[in-house]
């Protein structure tokens, strides 16, 4: 399946299963498959929940400058969410409009620093979960592993083997620390 084609089909349908997408999905922009703002849907509250892995090591202080930038953009948009990162794995959700969100995964597939990225779930939602975040951030160590093994069937942090339910309740948990 073509990166439009499944882009297009994630959008339009709200797929709430695993979706692998190229990593480097260089035909993907930001305007891929989506809805004009002037028409239904694109207001809905969404909520989309997605893993990946990163190409090179990120230090810290590049990592907090992501972070400083989402949380900035993400205002902006009227977008919630909580990321978290353990070194070499991202594990994020957003909440908000669905054009907002659509625009921001478009920009995340085709970032380079991303590979393997694995939509979890997009769906229709009634309430934010983490309303009171622009982009939380926790970072996925050690110390979780209990957490980790269970909410998912290993003691490590691996977001691309969770359901979209454990990844959504391992997000809930760190958040609350």
């Amino acid at each position: 399946m073509s990166v439009h084609r499944a882009w297009r089909t994630v959008v339009s349908r709200g797929i709430a299963q695993p979706q692998a997408v190229p990593a480097r999905a260089e035909k993907v922009t930001a305007t891929v498959g989506l809805r004009r703002p002037t028409q239904p849907g694109t207001t809905m509250l969404t909520r989309l929940i997605y893993a990946s892995e990163i190409t090179l090591p990120l230090t810290a202080s590049t990592v907090q400058d992501i972070v400083d930038k989402a949380r900035a953009a993400n205002q902006r948009r009227h977008l919630t969410g909580m990321l978290a990162f353990d070194s070499r794995s991202f594990l994020q959700v957003l909440e908000g409009r669905r054009a907002a969100v659509s625009e921001v995964f478009c920009r995340i597939v085709s970032d380079p620093r991303h590979e393997h990225v694995q939509l979890l779930e997009l769906a229709a939602v009634d309430e934010r979960l983490f309303a009171g975040w622009s982009m939380g951030f926790a970072t996925a160590d050690a110390h979780g592993r209990d957490t980790f093994l269970r909410f998912s069937g290993v003691d490590q942090f691996a977001p691309s083997t969770m359901t979209a339910g454990g990844a959504l309740s391992l997000l809930r948990e760190l958040a609350a620390r």
